[in-house]
């Protein structure tokens, strides 16, 4: 659609930032995913409705635009996503250029510019071979989609720092999941102007200890750079050097790492933020942004909530106060 913040644009100009780093990266094509596949995660009858949606080019959902090209594209994706966790399970990080985004859809509901949970279908993928899998979902939105996926299931962790309030209006701390998959959703949301030093600090306090204690075999990582303070559609104020940060360190706990890109649409910016986080998987410095403003350090006060949600099963967030 043109004007639209979701364009093929987005990865064109990736790839070009990429091909400019010399030696950084080793692209591959991957296979589309099968209809077996996708039917891990969303019953025919979503899928028949999203092909059929696409097929005549009208919404799939709120905020869910397609046009006759969308479903190979969709495809596409998802199987680029697969392909990277199959890669990430034999200890070499990997990047799926996956579009348009996933986390935005449910087993069976699309909307937020997704029509297949991308990510979800990957995690469910590798659990189909015993894997034990976390997602760590770093867009500036909440991922209610893949919270939907594996709400009652204790096979996938699910970690989402997330700016609240903000779109889709979900994500509270209390969310934690249900049945057997309660305390496995993770939900960390955080104020406007968090910025760089706030959230890695956030992460260091959640998502490190989490990989300690859950022990995945391996961790999916939702990548939306939306977050980024040059975004034109969120205020966390986040830099470049926040990914490249978070990438580094997370390779260097694990190197079964896949990202799966998800939102981003200032393209300058995106690609800036992809070739940052590409040289924190493979240890070298990227771009640097100049400082940001950033607001108050919003772990002193989420600590409390975290620690009262998830102190006892995770031992995360500050201890409650003795009965």
């Amino acid at each position: 659609m043109p004007g639209h913040p979701e364009q093929p644009e987005r990865i064109e100009t990736i790839l070009r930032a990429l091909a400019a780093e010399d030696g950084l990266v080793s692209l591959e094509t991957a296979p589309p995913a099968s209809r077996e596949t996708l039917l891990g995660v969303h019953p025919a009858e979503h899928l028949d409705r999203m092909e059929r949606a696409c097929r005549e080019g009208r919404p799939a959902g709120p905020e869910a635009w397609t046009c006759k090209e969308s479903w190979p594209v969709v495809l596409d994706a998802t199987g680029a996503a697969c392909a990277a966790a199959d890669r990430a399970a034999t200890g070499t990080p990997s990047v799926a250029l996956a579009r348009p985004p996933g986390h935005h859809s449910g087993k069976d509901f699309a909307m937020g510019f997704c029509l297949v949970n991308h990510i979800a279908v990957a995690a469910h993928h590798r659990t189909t071979k015993g894997d034990r899998v976390m997602i760590v979902d770093i867009d500036v939105h909440h991922g209610n989609g893949t919270e939907d996926v594996f709400w009652m299931r204790d096979d996938v962790l699910y970690v989402s720092l997330h700016q609240a309030p903000f779109y889709p209006g979900t994500g509270a701390v209390t969310d934690r999941g249900l049945g057997d998959g309660e305390g496995h959703t993770v939900n960390v949301p955080l104020p406007h102007a968090t910025g760089h030093h706030g959230w890695l600090h956030v992460a260091r306090e959640i998502v490190w200890p989490l990989i300690d204690r859950y022990g995945p075999d391996l961790v999916l990582v939702s990548a939306g750079f939306d977050g980024h303070h040059a975004d034109p559609l969120a205020s966390l104020r986040l830099t470049a050097e926040t990914y490249q940060r978070f990438f580094h360190d997370l390779v260097a706990r694990t190197p079964h790492v896949a990202a799966v890109l998800e939102g981003g649409y200032d393209l300058d910016t995106l690609a800036r933020c992809s070739v940052a986080m590409v040289a924190g998987m493979s240890g070298r410095d990227g771009p640097v942004d100049p400082p940001v403003a950033e607001g108050a350090d919003p772990w002193p006060a989420l600590s409390k909530a975290i620690g009262k949600v998830h102190g006892a099963q995770w031992g995360i967030g500050a201890a409650p106060p003795a009965a």
